[in-house]
């Protein structure tokens, strides 16, 4: 990713204006990209720029599905599960729940790419997919998930979205551009304006669960995980990235190993990641997503 000059932060402001569905749908166009920057930040950084690329070892192993992971080697579509879990409201009396379900299908031949966001109160076998642990009940929920939806899913990524907010302490405060108004007990932004954030503010902004639709609440976590990832890449924070990489080593699990990462982020997936086009999925419109699927793929 370029490096583009930050705008000045902006003081933030009460005026709220009603987001355009133009404006959400380019943001969220870059919700996998911020996603797989996020995951690779913590992989790519630590093991190629601190020399231990030996130690590398899958966060997410032994799982019976891990054998069509040779997908990404063999430049073959790909399916990627991407799941962020959160304390509801921001607490942590209750076990964390998976709030942020995407399904990324990349098809690097045709240069296609289809993001799905997946409904969390989308249920199999009458349990909402907010109640299942993506890393406890691997197998189980991957197997029901490949035969509602009819697809493949190739890796799977977990995100510990409760836990960042040790990470962006280590910051003074987190820039973000948000995509639309917000307003939320004392934090008001205005979309398009660079805002600085506190590690509080930016947890309650990335994890408020309000009336918005799918989209509108993973791009908040989109804005949110890329403040962080100009910050750990911003040049004054060089030198502590071991600091930011051993932080982040209990927020990110995945498959995918050190070579598929290099092969995501640099080889030829990178224009289906581009080219991505993004659907809502509930328990309505299944049918429509088994049929994109089946377009992108084919």
């Amino acid at each position: 990713m370029k490096n583009k000059r930050r705008q000045t932060p902006q003081h933030i402001s009460p005026k709220f204006e009603p987001n355009t569905q133009n404006n959400r749908s380019n943001g969220m166009i870059m919700l996998f990209i911020s996603m797989a920057l996020f995951v690779t930040l913590f992989f790519f950084g630590y093991h190629y720029y601190m020399g231990i690329e030996k130690s590398y070892s899958y966060s997410i192993e032994e799982i019976n599905w891990i054998e069509k992971a040779d997908r990404l080697s063999k430049n073959q579509p790909t399916t990627f599960l991407v799941v962020g879990l959160s304390f509801p409201d921001g607490g942590r009396i209750e076990s964390q729940q998976a709030t942020s379900w995407n399904l990324i299908t990349l098809n690097p031949k045709t240069g296609q790419g289809l993001l799905s966001q997946v409904n969390a109160h989308l249920e199999i076998d009458n349990k909402p997919l907010y109640q299942w642990n993506p890393r406890h009940q691997t197998d189980l929920l991957l197997n029901k998930l490949e035969i509602i939806l009819d697809q493949n899913i190739d890796h799977l990524t977990v995100i510990y979205l409760s836990e960042t907010k040790s990470l962006i302490d280590l910051f003074p405060n987190i820039t973000i551009t948000p995509q639309a108004d917000y307003s939320y007990n004392d934090l008001h932004l205005q979309k398009n304006q660079n805002t600085l954030l506190s590690g509080r503010l930016a947890l309650q902004y990335m994890l408020n669960q309000g009336e918005e639709t799918v989209s509108e609440r993973n791009q908040r976590v989109n804005e949110v995980l890329l403040g962080i990832w100009n910050e750990v890449y911003g040049l004054n924070n060089l030198p502590h990235w071991k600091t930011y990489f051993d932080e982040a080593s209990q927020i990110v699990y995945s498959s995918l190993s050190w070579q598929d990462y290099l092969r995501l982020n640099f080889g030829s997936y990178q224009k289906a990641i581009k080219n991505l086009t993004i659907l809502e999925v509930d328990k309505d419109n299944l049918e429509e997503l088994r049929t994109k699927v089946k377009e992108i793929i084919n």
